[in-house]
């Protein structure tokens, strides 16, 4: 039989009595050359320069170099406040997306201009970063993310944790709500419990604990925005 014919109805797997009738899927092999790095910086010039009309078109007032991140906007562990040298690194390739187990990198829009179009960041209200996970760093190709260890990527959070108390449950109203120190991983926890202004007990942030993983951002029950938040580290004061 021709492949070309062939509509994967699996009647002759189900038919043939002498089970000698199977299919396969074969998998292309990965490649063993050393991915062209120089091509993709090319190909991404190309994409961005020739979606400029369109994004101007649609949002006029787009801005087109770099500019300063919003506190939310965080970038993969290990990289830090440093958003210029990781954009001219980072080729946008989509490998770190790809292998975070919980979904938490996405790419990002025009958060910090057309500069920063396509490249990875953290969303913890999506998916919160696992602690004992480097895969991003691991294979990442050209060093945009760093290589950490474990123990070296508690030392590097993409961000703190900060409470929001305009929208957390037992600071607002008299109703218990804990739910970020429950699921908080850091065994000496970085989130603690304390009196509130009613009967409940509320969250604080131990910030010298916090390892910016986002756990507690991904759980808060809140609808839409979460009651806690992982922020920028280079947007809090200089005493934190």
């Amino acid at each position: 039989m021709r492949r070309s014919d062939c509509t994967l109805c699996l009647r002759c797997v189900a038919g043939c009595e002498r089970d000698r009738a199977h299919v396969a899927i074969r998998l292309p092999q990965p490649s063993s050359a050393p991915p062209d790095l120089e091509r993709r910086r090319v190909l991404i010039a190309g994409a961005v320069a020739a979606g400029v009309p369109l994004v101007a078109a649609h949002l006029p007032l787009a801005p087109l170099g770099r500019q300063t991140p919003p506190i939310d906007l965080l970038r993969p562990p290990g990289v830090g406040d440093q958003d210029e040298a990781f954009l001219d690194r980072c080729v946008r390739c989509g490998a770190c997306l790809a292998a975070c187990p919980e979904g938490a990198l996405h790419s990002d829009g025009l958060s910090v201009g057309l500069a920063g179009l396509l490249a990875p960041r953290l969303s913890p209200r999506r998916g919160a970063c696992d602690p004992g996970c480097t895969r991003c760093g691991d294979l990442c190709p050209t060093g945009a993310i760093p290589r950490l260890s474990v123990a070296e990527k508690t030392l590097h959070p993409p961000g703190l944790a900060v409470i929001d108390r305009q929208l957390c449950i037992p600071y607002l109203r008299d109703e218990s709500c804990l739910v970020c120190e429950e699921h908080c991983p850091v065994a000496e926890k970085a989130i603690q419990r304390a009196a509130g202004p009613f009967s409940q007990e509320v969250p604080v942030v131990a910030a010298e604990r916090c390892i910016g993983c986002g756990w507690c951002e991904k759980v808060c029950p809140l609808e839409g925005a979460a009651g806690i938040r992982l922020v920028r580290l280079d947007s809090l004061p200089a005493e934190q």
